[in-house]
């Protein structure tokens, strides 16, 4: 099964998962690269010995691509629209954007002040809010134009008839028996890629949950851990987690792992206890080279 990568949450990196065909973006796989006394080198060779370097470089190059031709196609468009209208381009864009986006009221302007405290590093001094409140008003002013222009586009793209010509690159990532929940069988699959000391994940693992709420019945759901070498206790906490799924409890913990993010392997052990697990094959678990494997 391929796969495509949808987004990067923090240090979660979300696959957004549907049978497809391989396309590279700049090549296909039996493109012959370089020949070597007759034999010739080809993208399938270099994807079996630097797939994730060239996946990424892959990506990036399509999402500046895709960036530049939205950009040139956003412009061409509105032209195209002003041309049959009788107005300027400068017309339609202020009454196609500035003049349809919602004022930004003080409350909005306090909401999104209180979410930066909220969401600020522990000891951080936050300015107060009259000092910056004018540049608060100015980023949501810039974010709701952007989010007008995206339907504007949208609507352009639909008048005229806009097809691309390109595709997002994709690659195959595998899901093997990593623990999963959800439909089998569901046209989507997410594959999630995570930390268990990593803050920014466990603010991500809001968004996973509204996902698999919002399309229940649509999307299933793989977990695979992915400890950073700079967080000492999360390769221990997602070797638990391994040893817990042994005895079907993989969500359990891992939603007490994320609640807490009490990680010393005394914590882990009182998990195991929380979730009545079996303490005996839990310990012999944790030291078992197979669940200690990369």
């Amino acid at each position: 099964m391929n796969m495509r990568v949808n987004a990067v949450m923090g240090g979660v990196a979300l696959f957004f998962v549907a049978p497809m065909s391989f396309a590279t973006g700049t090549g296909t796989p039996g493109d012959t690269l370089a020949i070597v006394d007759g034999k010739p080198i080809t993208e399938t060779n270099l994807d079996a010995r630097a797939k994730g370097v060239l996946a990424k470089a892959r990506a990036e190059m399509y999402e500046a691509k895709k960036r530049a031709l939205d950009d040139f196609l956003f412009d061409y468009l509105v032209e195209k629209e002003a041309q049959k209208i009788g107005r300027t381009k400068d017309q339609v864009l202020k009454s196609e954007l500035q003049d349809k986006i919602k004022p930004v009221a003080d409350k909005d302007i306090a909401a999104f002040y209180d979410n930066m405290k909220k969401n600020a590093q522990p000891g951080r001094q936050m300015p107060a809010l009259e000092q910056i409140s004018d540049r608060i008003k100015q980023k949501l002013e810039q974010d709701r134009i952007q989010d007008r222009r995206g339907v504007y586009f949208d609507q352009l793209k639909k008048r005229y008839k806009v097809a691309y010509n390109f595709t997002r690159p994709r690659m195959e990532v595998a899901t093997g028996a990593y623990p999963a929940k959800g439909v089998a069988g569901a046209p989507i699959t997410i594959v999630e890629f995570s930390d268990f000391q990593c803050p920014f994940c466990k603010r991500a693992l809001d968004s996973v949950n509204q996902v698999m709420k919002e399309y229940r019945g649509k999307v299933k759901l793989y977990f695979r851990d992915f400890p950073l070498a700079f967080h000492d206790k999360a390769k221990p906490a997602a070797i638990a987690a391994r040893c817990a799924n042994e005895q079907g409890q993989f969500w359990g913990y891992h939603d007490k792992l994320f609640a807490q993010q009490k990680l010393e392997k005394d914590d882990l052990t009182n998990y195991a206890k929380e979730l009545k697990l079996d303490l005996g094959k839990f310990e012999a678990c944790l030291s078992n080279e197979k669940a200690r494997a990369d």
